[in-house]
């Protein structure tokens, strides 16, 4: 796993982007101890209870008020949930590979959620949309 630290000022673009590239695109969601997460992060994310699993991605968006709050929407409509990340600290693009592999959060509060697409892929490889985008 690779990670790739997103700028702060870079944040409502780069959620924007990610939104659009990856909608309709299977995610599953953790929330996990940061510190765990980077003592051994297979172990963390066994440890972590999903929070969404195989949910069909939305969107992140972006908040500031004072302080910036991510929020990432997946499901579809009674379904549909969003969990927010307040008090953000570092956001990071998760590759494996080449391929995109989702984001992590970081919050202030010493947490982290994990948005981890079901199937890691280059966007360029994928043909067509997804049956919920038609």
């Amino acid at each position: 796993m690779h990670y790739v630290e997103i700028s702060g000022e870079q944040w409502p673009e780069h959620c924007e982007s990610f939104s659009l590239q990856h909608h309709g695109w299977l995610v599953n969601v953790r929330r996990v101890t940061t510190a765990d997460l980077e003592e051994d992060r297979d172990a963390a994310i066994a440890a972590a209870e999903p929070l969404a699993v195989e949910q069909p991605l939305q969107a992140v968006t972006t908040q500031r008020n004072g302080q910036t709050t991510l929020a990432v929407t997946v499901g579809e409509g009674d379904d549909a949930q969003t969990f927010e990340v307040r008090k953000v600290r570092r956001l990071w693009r998760e590759r494996a590979d080449g391929a995109h592999q989702g984001l992590r959060i970081d919050s202030d509060t010493g947490t982290s959620l994990l948005v981890e697409f079901r199937s890691p892929a280059r966007p360029e490889e994928l043909d067509g949309l997804a049956a919920s985008e038609l």
